[in-house]
C-alpha cells in the first residue's frame, strides 16, 4: 500500500492594506473626475444614460466630442 500524503491547508491571507500615497492617489483620481463630470455639465453635456440603442449612444458620442473640441 501506498503511503497517502494529505496537503497542508494554505496558511490564510493576510489583507493588503493601501499605503498613504496609494489611498491619496485614488482620492485624487476621484477629485480630478468629479470635476470634470462637473466641468462637462456646465458646457450642457448630460451623463450616459446606459441606453443600448446604438443610434442613441452613437449621438451621446458625437455631443460629448463637441462639447470637448
Amino acid at each position: 500500500m501506498a503511503n497517502v500524503v494529505t496537503p497542508m491547508p494554505a496558511p490564510p491571507l493576510t489583507p493588503i492594506i493601501p499605503t498613504v500615497s496609494e489611498a491619496a492617489t485614488a482620492t485624487n483620481d476621484v477629485v480630478h473626475l468629479v470635476r470634470l463630470v462637473k466641468s462637462m455639465r456646465e458646457m450642457d453635456c448630460e451623463p450616459y444614460s446606459g441606453e443600448q440603442d446604438a443610434e442613441v449612444a452613437g449621438r451621446w458620442i458625437r455631443k460629448v466630442e463637441k462639447t470637448m473640441i
